[in-house]
């Protein structure tokens, strides 16, 4: 009596006593093959796939010592059919370095406008731009002059107003301070031009650190209209369980402003969790959308912009690309 296509919520009531366990669910087509399986835990949610005739419950228990469970029930209670959610994403990268030069402030502000106005009519759901979106570099060594902002400087309400017009998410990372403290913080500015969530960088650089920024210790997800997000700051995704707390704590996409790191890291982090991701590089290649399965679905090179819109949580079903 299960339908194809449809939510379930997985209950159960096991009282366990010196014993682990784990649920499974185990898929058959009318043939009685064997075509889908894994964990489940009382709560989540299994989505009951095409061709499936009948699901099995399983309760596996193991312990080194004796012990004793009592289980109750296990029930499969209807959630609502599946929908497809199509989801437009865009990053936006520039080479921040003009023949050895680094690019001021104010050249920085101009190119962020200017690519948003190129972006902006291929009606994005979220446009993800680079770290520290106005400035070429972070610590005093690469860029003496470090400009902080207050969220409530006129440039940052720059970023507000395009998103309003072009009715779109942004995130992006700026050098914060307020009351004489100095962040590493990740914006998320919603379709209504208003800084909806903030994310502050939880894995500093050692010049970061030593440049007087505080390091914080949350790992939030956040809620918009076309799914939850999780935010990264350039080296939180060099760490695994950065990524793998945000995957757990309901991220559907990974959304990486970050400088450049190794391509085979990024890819991993994708795979390892199964999100999607995107990054927006500052100098290398590596400014991409990559699937759930780890592949690049497109990228911009070292300066552009990409385009990518992605079905569900599965499958690309278009790309298209646009370079600058």
């Amino acid at each position: 009596g299960l339908k194809e296509r449809h939510y379930y919520r997985f209950d159960a009531l096991l009282e366990t006593k010196e014993l682990n366990h784990r649920f499974f669910y185990i898929c058959y087509d009318s043939e009685g093959m064997e075509t889908h399986k894994g964990h489940l835990r009382s709560g989540q949610k299994i989505l009951i796939p095409e061709g499936c005739k009948k699901v099995v419950l399983e309760l596996l228990l193991f312990s080194h010592k004796p012990g004793t469970a009592v289980l109750q029930g296990m029930t499969l209670i209807e959630e609502g059919p599946y929908t497809p959610r199509k989801v437009r994403l865009c990053a936006v990268s520039w080479d921040m370095i003009d023949g050895g030069v680094f690019k001021t402030y104010e050249e920085n502000v101009a190119n962020v406008m200017k690519e948003l106005d190129t972006v902006g009519p291929l009606k994005p759901d979220v446009v993800v731009f680079t770290e520290a979106v106005y400035q070429t570099g972070r610590d005093h060594l690469r860029q003496p002059n470090v400009h902080f902002s207050r969220l409530d400087d006129a440039d940052v309400a720059k970023l507000c107003a395009k998103a309003k017009q072009y009715n779109t998410y942004i995130v992006c990372s700026l050098c914060e301070e307020e009351d004489g403290l100095q962040r590493l913080t990740g914006l998320l500015i919603n379709r209504n031009g208003e800084i909806q969530n903030l994310y502050h960088k939880t894995h500093l650089t050692m010049g970061e650190l030593e440049s007087g920024c505080i390091l914080e210790n949350e790992l939030p997800v956040f809620k918009t209209d076309f799914g939850t997000v999780g935010i990264q700051i350039c080296w939180d995704h060099f760490f695994p369980e950065c990524s793998r707390v945000l995957a757990l704590r309901g991220a559907e996409i990974l959304l990486i402003p970050t400088p450049g790191f190794r391509r085979e890291r990024t890819l991993t982090r994708a795979l390892e969790n199964g999100v999607f991701l995107v990054s927006a590089y500052t100098h290398n290649e590596g400014t991409m959308v990559v699937s759930s399965n780890g592949k690049v679905l497109d990228e911009a090179g070292e300066k552009g912009f990409y385009r990518v819109t992605v079905k569900n949580k599965k499958a690309a079903v278009k790309t298209t690309a646009a370079r600058l």
